[in-house]
Formats: structure tokens, C-alpha cells, sequence
């Protein structure tokens, strides 16, 4: 009797699961900004991808210093990606909303455990 009852409570927790994830993905846009290798050619197309994908983005930067600054991780980002492309056939990478962090800034933001969540209630990590 109680293994009709369980299977209906892991259902229920995949139903549900499921439609956290469709929520997730709808709450999201994962569309990017395409580039051509012509946008590589000079810092002028840079410049224009750059600000392109800041409108796309929505992205208002505190400081021309900042914004100089994410330019410049924007382009190693965006030379990494070209790299890539160029090896692959199979897929092809863009620029999403995070083409303006470094490797190190994104794991930092959005890997691992959130160390202020456990602080700020007190939990041990």
C-alpha cells in the first residue's frame, strides 16, 4: 500500500520539478549576439558589437572606466569564441549575457556555494 503512495509523491516532486525549470527557461532569455569574423577586423566593428550587445543586454556600466575595462574582456571573450568556432562544426558559440565577465568572475558569481547565503543564516558551510 505504501509504494502506490510513494510513487505518486516522486510524480508529484517530477511535475513539479519540471515545471520549475519551464518557469526557469521562460524567466530567461538565452538568445545571444551573433558576430562575423569581419566584426574582428577592426576596432571600430568592436566597438559597434560591443555596443550592440549592451543594448541587447540592457547593461548600464557605473563608470567609462568600468565600461573600458569590460570592453577589454569582451573582445579576449569574443577571440576565445572565434577560436572555438573556428575548431567546431557541430555547434557554434555567441555572445550571451555574460560575454563581458571573466572566467574567473563568472565562477566566482554563478559556481560553488553562495558563501553569503550561509552567513546571513547562519548555517555553516
Amino acid at each position: 500500500m505504501a509504494a502506490p503512495i510513494l510513487t505518486k509523491i516522486v510524480f508529484l516532486i517530477c511535475c513539479v520539478s519540471f515545471l520549475a525549470s519551464v518557469q526557469l527557461a521562460l524567466c530567461h532569455d538565452f538568445s545571444f549576439v551573433g558576430y562575423s569574423p569581419e566584426d574582428l577586423t577592426s576596432i571600430d566593428k568592436l566597438i559597434e558589437l560591443f555596443e550592440s550587445w549592451i543594448a541587447k543586454h540592457g547593461i548600464v556600466y557605473e563608470s567609462l572606466e568600468e565600461k573600458s575595462m569590460r570592453f577589454e574582456t569582451f573582445k579576449d571573450n569574443l577571440n576565445q569564441i572565434d577560436e572555438t568556432n573556428k575548431k567546431l562544426s557541430n555547434y557554434w558559440l555567441g555572445l550571451n549575457d555574460f560575454a563581458d565577465l571573466s572566467h574567473e568572475e563568472f565562477k566566482n558569481k554563478y559556481l560553488g556555494l553562495a558563501m553569503k547565503f550561509c552567513h546571513d543564516h547562519n548555517l555553516k558551510p
